[in-house]
């Protein structure tokens, strides 16, 4: 890595990077976006469309000023737990550690907002971002182990993790 990394607000950026973030991302996997364009962007639509929401439950990625990722968040069952959304790095910054420092910046904010457990699901093709997801100490879970709103993501391959009561322990 090299250059200035931050986690900027979403209202810093126009409305279109977090599609163009996520078709750039999937790039080799062309079939998800045209199985998930829609919802991406329901989803940009819905955090631009409410700052406040956007700006709370998805952080942008910059390298010395520009995107090259985001993830997000859904806080709706805390305290009890959080799940990550979409999480993605742009290509061409893939396998340069930037995903695993999204995620763990990710998690220190979810655990300050009192989570205990956090949740993200991906698919069983996307081998880097399992590799990324057990690197920072999420689990795998069993299929008997997921609850019904887990089967209907969309995903095959689910993961859990308990969070620290400190949340600067999980950098």
């Amino acid at each position: 890595m090299s250059g200035t990394v931050a986690f900027e607000p979403l209202s810093r950026f126009e409305r279109g990077v977090l599609c163009r973030l996520l078709s750039d991302a999937y790039a080799l996997t062309p079939h998800y976006e045209a199985r998930d364009r829609q919802a991406w962007q329901a989803m940009e639509d819905f955090f631009f469309d409410n700052p406040a929401i956007g700006d709370a439950y998805c952080a942008v990625t910059t390298l010395c000023g520009e995107p090259i990722g985001f993830v997000s968040w859904d806080p709706r069952r805390l305290p009890g737990y959080a799940v990550i959304g979409h999480n993605c790095v742009a290509s061409a910054h893939k396998g340069k550690g930037y995903g695993v420092l999204q995620l763990r910046e990710t998690l220190a904010r979810i655990a300050r907002l009192g989570a205990k457990k956090v949740y993200v699901s991906t698919n069983a093709d996307l081998i880097p971002a399992q590799r990324m997801y057990e690197r920072v100490g999420f689990e795998r879970l069993a299929p008997e182990a997921l609850e019904p709103w887990q089967l209907g993501q969309g995903a095959d391959v689910y993961y859990g993790m308990t969070l620290q009561t400190d949340p600067e322990s999980v950098l």
